[in-house]
C-alpha cells in the first residue's frame, strides 16, 4: 500500500504459505527510485486512473473517458516508469500527450485524403505512412511551406528497403533515420518533428513495442 506521505511501497504476497515483502524508497518529490513490486505497480495504475479523470473533469472535458481509455495500462506503465513513478508528473505529461494525439487523430480522420493502403507491398506501405504523416505535421503546424500534391517529400525515415520489415537483432521493429535528407524548403522543421512522431505512431501503435533506430548521418 502506499502510505499517506508517499514515502514507501510495501507489498505481500502468500505463495504456498511463504510470505515475501518487498520495499521501494521514493524521493523527497514523490518518485521511487526502483520499479515497485506489481501489486504495487496495480494501485499506481488506479491512483494515476483517478488522477487523470480528476483533471479532465476539472477541465470540463466531456470525452474524459474515452481519452483515459484509449489508452493500455502497459503505455500508462510506460509513462511511470519514465517519470520515476511521480503520479503527478505522470498524469501531466499522459493528458498532454492524449490531448496531442486525439488532435493529430482528429486532423488524420477528417483532412487527409492520402490514407494508408495496407493491402499493397511494404515499401508503398512505409511511404505511404510517411506521406500521410508529413500531411498531418503540416496541417498540425499550420505549415504554408508544405504542398500536400507534391511528389518529392523526402522520407527520412524507413521502415523497409525490400519487401520485407526491417528489425533488430531480437525482432524488434527497427528503422533506418537519415536526416541527410531533411529539406528545409519543402516543409518548417517543426513538420518534420511531428511527422516523424506520428510516424512511428501509426507504424507501432502497440505500447509494449521496442524498436532500434539505426542513424546514418550521412549528408544527403
Amino acid at each position: 500500500s502506499l502510505t499517506d506521505d508517499n514515502t514507501t511501497i510495501a507489498t505481500t504476497t502468500d505463495d504456498d504459505n511463504m510470505s515475501t515483502t518487498t520495499s521501494d524508497t521514493t524521493n523527497t518529490n514523490g518518485s521511487i527510485e526502483q520499479e515497485p513490486a506489481s501489486n504495487s505497480l496495480l494501485v499506481l495504475d488506479a491512483q494515476l486512473v483517478e488522477k487523470l479523470e480528476e483533471a479532465y473533469t476539472n477541465d470540463n472535458d466531456n470525452d474524459a473517458t474515452t481519452n483515459i481509455t484509449t489508452t493500455t495500462r502497459q503505455e500508462r506503465h510506460n509513462f511511470l516508469k519514465g517519470n520515476q513513478y511521480d503520479l503527478n508528473k505522470t498524469a501531466q505529461k499522459l493528458k498532454f500527450t492524449y490531448n496531442w494525439r486525439n488532435k493529430l487523430h482528429s486532423i488524420a480522420n477528417n483532412t487527409i485524403t492520402t490514407i494508408p493502403d495496407t493491402t499493397k507491398d511494404p515499401i508503398e506501405i512505409d511511404q505511404q505512412n510517411w506521406i500521410h504523416s508529413m500531411q498531418v505535421a503540416a496541417k498540425y503546424c499550420n505549415d504554408t511551406k508544405f504542398c500536400a500534391t507534391t511528389n518529392n517529400i523526402p522520407q527520412f525515415i524507413r521502415h523497409t528497403t525490400s519487401t520485407t520489415y526491417l528489425t533488430d537483432a531480437k525482432q524488434a521493429p527497427l528503422f533506418l533515420l537519415l536526416p541527410g535528407l531533411i529539406d528545409p524548403e519543402i516543409a518548417e522543421l517543426s513538420t518534420y518533428r511531428i511527422a516523424i512522431a506520428w510516424y512511428l505512431h501509426i507504424t507501432c501503435p502497440d505500447a509494449n513495442t521496442k524498436l532500434s533506430l539505426v542513424i546514418d548521418l550521412r549528408p544527403g
